[in-house]
């Protein structure tokens, strides 16, 4: 600011010698006051429009836009929690686990008291468990049960940590944090919260139990308000592999078609055409299966996504080339 004075006084300087006017001196004073601070606070201001920008195009489902857009911001916000959050979300929606790990760690240490960026954060120990070895992935497990538990005990109706911590305690074996009384109660509490949620949740622990019960849990999920794009894959998955394949046909084609802001960070539409892509072989249309084999590939957005096509038709001994 003593520079700017230092200008501006030098500038009026001038003018005075130029036989300007006392009433053009004030003019010129406020003339050069606002330029050189739109010159000083311009950058400011851009930056802060390009971080909503990418915070808008994450909202609406545009991942790898909302990526490049904040990848440009990083330097300038390592201690802005905001940023920090919504840049650790768009590498996990862009299958840069390991990264968006360490950014979404930096988030809530900068906002620890936020349920949501806890939340988050046990989002990228999944994904990232998903990446390691089952020995690794599984001495991270509890490392996530007690992000899912912050979050919990933060906001004790936060939806989706309630679900996610009901799915970990009757989905994993005791020695890792599974814990089946636990998991009971909590599925109580999310009745509460959100039955379509607790519906879905208890759908997918009854799958490898009883698979009547499964079913009848999976299409009441399927049929409430507000159920979600995952369990529609999840159905799909379960009559595909129950080679019930003309049944799992519509539950995909409603995946797909399902708005993309209400997906989880596992879901993507090259799963949903590589399910869809099986189905069809096994009913003989090799048309169709060309179709949304071909669909598959040129919706998979990352390296990550194209290995896993070619590992679920492996796992139904489909021809893939």
């Amino acid at each position: 600011m003593k520079l700017l004075r230092k200008i501006i006084d030098i500038e009026i300087e001038k003018a005075m010698r130029g036989g300007k006017t006392l009433r053009a001196k004030s003019t010129l004073k406020m003339s050069l006051i606002l330029a050189v601070s739109l010159l000083i606070f311009m950058p400011a201001a851009f930056a802060q429009d390009k971080l909503q920008q990418g915070i808008d195009a994450f909202n609406n489902a545009e991942y790898f836009e909302a990526h490049v857009l904040l990848d440009e911001l990083v330097a300038e916000n390592e201690t802005n929690a905001v940023f920090q959050y919504y840049y650790g979300l768009s590498l996990l929606r862009i299958d840069q686990a390991k990264q968006a790990l360490g950014v979404l760690e930096n988030a809530v240490e900068l906002n620890p008291n936020d349920a949501e960026y806890h939340y988050a954060l046990a989002s990228a120990y999944v994904a990232r468990a998903n990446e390691l070895s089952i020995l690794r992935a599984m001495s991270m497990g509890r490392t996530y049960k007690r992000t899912l538990l912050k979050a919990v005990e933060l906001d004790a109706s936060h939806v989706g940590a309630t679900r996610a911590l009901t799915d970990y305690f009757l989905g994993f074996p005791r020695v890792i944090g599974g814990n089946e009384k636990a998991g009971r109660a909590l599925l109580q509490t999310l009745k509460e919260l959100d039955a379509t949620s607790a519906v879905e949740a208890e759908a997918l622990n009854e799958w490898g139990n009883d698979i009547e019960r499964a079913e009848e849990l999976f299409l009441t999920a399927v049929s409430m308000p507000g159920g979600s794009a995952s369990i529609r894959l999840s159905l799909g998955k379960f009559y595909l592999d129950d080679k019930r394949y003309s049944e799992a046909i519509p539950h995909l084609h409603q995946f797909i078609d399902f708005p993309k802001t209400h997906w989880s960070d596992s879901d993507s539409i090259s799963k949903g055409h590589t399910f869809l892509a099986a189905a069809y072989h096994f009913l003989n249309d090799e048309s169709k299966f060309s179709e949304h084999k071909l669909a598959a590939e040129e919706t998979s957005l990352t390296e990550k996504d194209r290995r896993t096509i070619k590992a679920w038709f492996e796992h139904w001994d489909i021809e893939y080339n």
